[in-house]
């Protein structure tokens, strides 16, 4: 029960002696009577109290000397809470309900008369404690996260606020719950705030303050390398840090086929083996710890080429054969052989090797290769092989009826 100017008193069973019009009156001062509306007739007083409160207001009567003031909270009985002349009486610090006012008057004139004004109701809501444990993640890298807070007592619903870095504060949240989910922030220190409130407008005062920063994106990797060329389909991918990221997702591009991710990790590079003759297209991206990632970084381009096969292995001497025959000699020696390797305009791989060949007269040798084509079929040395150089020129001697001259072969351009 709050705290009042006059102190309450449950039973009262004196009278007061009052004179109104010149008529000797009494005030009964008992408070017996428990419906809301008494036993006796009503009058009327001017009755005032206010509709609703935090807890603290004033019931106010007019002047008509002393009256019993009596009091009913929820579905309790009335008791008397003053006895005076008034005309008011102010209340503080009253717990949260629903109280009924009304005022016992008795007239007494050779007999005495119970009256009583209508009941005045007054519904309070008491200011509910200031909400603790504002809490939630101290930092975030999507946007995505939930703020939560302890219940306070009596509260029945909670208001909460966010900033943004040194902007307003703007409402995101009324209503009865704990906590509330945060999605789509962009990055920046975001402040929330939470004040409990009971009935409305009975609202306690601010909590202290939470911080989440919510984290930028990744940047985008830079200095992705490779080969341009690679002959044998194996290789490394590299590329170089970005700021925030925990992991990578490098993604292989064939021809003009789909993306395939083939490696997500924290590593900054990737051990490409096994790819087939085509062109293969790389790009990657970084990720943060919640998967927030940058864009792709830009393309590199890697052509593997179907590289000639090896030489044949030397065939084993069968057993009728001469066994210095296959042997190794010390005078023997061991080198490379020459070739040239190319891709073609029409995109084939090729490789020539040149085959030496003796010295004719006057110094005149032929210039025989032996040839590979990836797009060439199968030819005399196997399939995509052909022997070059097999064309021939041939040299003729200057003759009377040709030339209207007798000349033998000279090996200048003097010869026809």
């Amino acid at each position: 029960m709050g705290e009042h100017q006059v102190s309450r008193n449950k039973q009262f069973s004196m009278f007061g002696l009052i004179k109104i019009f010149g008529v000797i009156g009494f005030i009964a001062l008992s408070s017996s009577a428990s419906a809301d509306h008494g036993g006796g007739s009503h009058i009327n007083l001017n009755l005032t109290v206010p509709a609703g409160s935090s807890g603290d207001y004033t019931v106010s009567w007019i002047n008509v000397g002393n009256v019993v003031l009596q009091e009913k909270k929820d579905s309790g009985l009335y008791t008397t809470v003053y006895y005076g002349a008034g005309p008011s009486v102010a209340f503080t610090n009253q717990a949260s309900g629903t109280y009924k006012y009304r005022i016992l008057w008795v007239f007494c004139f050779y007999s005495c008369n119970t009256m009583y004004t209508l009941p005045e109701t007054v519904v309070v809501s008491a200011v509910p404690p200031v909400p603790t444990g504002l809490t939630g993640p101290a930092t975030d890298y999507d946007g995505a996260y939930t703020i939560n807070w302890s219940a306070s007592t009596g509260a029945t619903s909670y208001n909460l606020e966010e900033k943004l870095d040194a902007g307003a504060w703007t409402q995101i949240y009324s209503g009865a719950s704990i906590n509330k989910a945060i999605s789509g922030n962009a990055a920046g220190a975001y402040s929330y705030r939470v004040k409990a409130c009971a009935g409305g407008s009975n609202c306690s005062a601010w909590s202290s303050t939470h911080v989440t920063t919510v984290a930028a994106a990744p940047s985008t990797p830079t200095g992705l390398t490779g080969p341009a060329t690679d002959p044998d389909g194996s290789y490394t991918i590299s590329w170089s840090s970005s700021t925030g990221s925990s992991s990578y997702t490098l993604e292989e591009q064939l021809g003009t086929g789909s993306w395939n991710a083939i490696y997500t990790g924290s590593s900054l590079s990737k051990a490409v083996t096994g790819n087939a003759a085509g062109i293969y297209t790389y790009r990657v991206k970084g990720c943060n710890v919640e998967s927030a990632c940058s864009g792709w970084s830009s393309t590199h381009v890697v052509d593997v080429s179907s590289a000639p096969p090896g030489p044949a292995t030397p065939p084993t001497p069968g057993p009728n054969m001469d066994p210095g025959q296959g042997s190794t000699a010390a005078s023997d020696t061991i080198g490379t052989t020459a070739g040239n390797f190319r891709v073609d305009e029409s995109g084939a791989a090729t490789y020539s090797i040149p085959i030496a060949a003796a010295a004719g007269t006057a110094g005149v040798a032929p210039q025989i290769s032996l040839n590979y084509s990836s797009s060439a079929g199968n030819g005399i040395a196997g399939q995509g092989w052909s022997v070059g150089g097999l064309s021939a020129v041939s040299r003729c001697r200057q003759t009377v009826d040709q030339d209207k001259n007798v000349a033998p072969l000279t090996w200048t351009n003097s010869d026809r």
